[in-house]
């Protein structure tokens, strides 16, 4: 239980019964409770691949028709790297989402691996590498603002010279 006085400039705060909510042979048993926990945590995630030392960083398993292909393991490694390097998290979440998109169209999940890294990117939609392949470039932001509103600014502002 807790009490509280206010005073001018504070609050005291007081806890009653301490002993009697915190008995030692609960705090003894709660002990040891933690460390069965700990104990059985460590055990299930050595059985599930993840590393210790690396919170999230579970081993997945890259699908057998991805892994058939020629290269694909090493230009795999590679993309992970680029995405290290890049700062962007490889969570077991994110990897299993790319291996499944990969997996969506498997003869072309090499070059779409090849074409993220060359641009920069950290992930990749199949329709922004077909439009790519067909030759659409991507728009400014200027451009699709005047697509949207139909104004385009074309006002020129003649060059003044100061004296």
């Amino acid at each position: 239980m807790i009490t509280t006085q206010k005073r001018r400039e504070s609050t005291h705060i007081t806890l009653c019964k301490y002993d009697t909510y915190n008995d030692p042979q609960d705090r003894k048993a709660t002990q040891k409770r933690q460390k069965s926990d700990a104990k059985a945590t460590q055990k299930r995630q050595r059985e599930e691949g993840i590393e210790e030392g690396k919170e999230g960083t579970k081993n997945t398993v890259v699908p057998k028709l991805l892994s058939e292909i020629a290269g694909f393991d090493a230009e795999w490694g590679e993309f992970k790297t680029h995405r290290k390097a890049k700062k962007a998290n490889m969570t077991p979440r994110v990897e299993e989402l790319l291996l499944k998109k990969l997996s969506e169209k498997p003869d072309k999940a090499l070059d779409a691996l090849q074409t993220a890294q060359t641009r920069g990117w950290t992930g990749f939609e199949w329709s922004w590498l077909e439009n790519q392949k067909n030759g659409n470039r991507s728009k400014t932001e200027a451009e699709r603002d005047a697509e949207n509103t139909g104004y385009t600014d074309n006002i020129k502002i003649p060059h003044i010279k100061m004296p």
